[in-house]
Parts: C-alpha cells; structure tokens; sequence
C-alpha cells in the first residue's frame, strides 16, 4: 500500500486529496480509515470494485476508485476537528495468485476494526485556523 502525501498541513477551508495505491492483487479492497488522537481507527470508506464506494460521501469528504489499484479520499473544505491520521488498508481477501488466505470481514459488521488480513499506510492530517 503506498499512500501520499504522508502529512498536510492545512488551513480550515483548504481542500485535500490523498491517494492511495495497492498493488500486487487483481481486486483488492480497500478501505479509508480515521483516527481522532483519543479513539481508535474508524472505517470512513470501503471499496471492494472499481467505481464501487460505500458510501459515496461522508459530510465534506468523498471517495473515488477509478481503477481496481487506486483509491482517492477528498475534501473540498477541511476544519479542525478533520486534524487526524488517515488511514488506507487494503486487504486480498483469498487471493489464487499468492499463499494469502484472509477472511473476508464485512466492513459493516465490524466498522471500526481493520480487515483481518491487510496492508496499511498513513497520512496525518493537520488542520489549523
């Protein structure tokens, strides 16, 4: 999982676009998370195929997946409670091309945990007045 940039430095009202890439598996899902300083990850988005999101928005931040590798986290307008480390995870599942067999976790039924089996990277998020 490759993701950038690694940290941002924004004024309340700059927009943000972080992308991430997971390579070396056909149709990996992948997940957007959040972590605030004092709670744990929490699923934001998930995306099991290309142009499929769930869910599409989530108040100013949008995700997109325009092919089965990348996946983008935007924001037209941060404010300072959006100050966090934000999270990509991608996860093969039961991957024929690899010894990697992971179990399928459905986001929806475990959202503020990661995939059983994952690759992670990280941007933080600074937002200021």
């Amino acid at each position: 999982v490759q993701q950038s940039p690694a940290f941002l430095s924004k004024k309340t009202g700059d927009s943000v676009k972080i992308s991430c890439a997971v390579t070396g598996y056909d149709t990996p899902y992948i997940y957007w998370y959040r972590q605030d300083p004092h709670t744990g990850p929490q699923l934001l988005f998930y995306s099991s195929v290309t142009d499929h999101v769930d869910p599409t928005r989530l108040g100013q931040f949008i995700a997109s997946r325009p092919d089965s590798s990348h996946f983008f986290l935007e924001s037209t307008g941060v404010a300072v409670n959006d100050s966090a480390v934000y999270y990509c995870a991608g996860s093969p599942h039961s991957d024929s091309n690899t010894d990697t067999l992971c179990t399928k976790t459905t986001p929806a039924l475990s959202p503020s945990h990661f995939p059983v089996c994952f690759f992670l990277s990280k941007t933080v998020i600074n937002t200021h007045s």
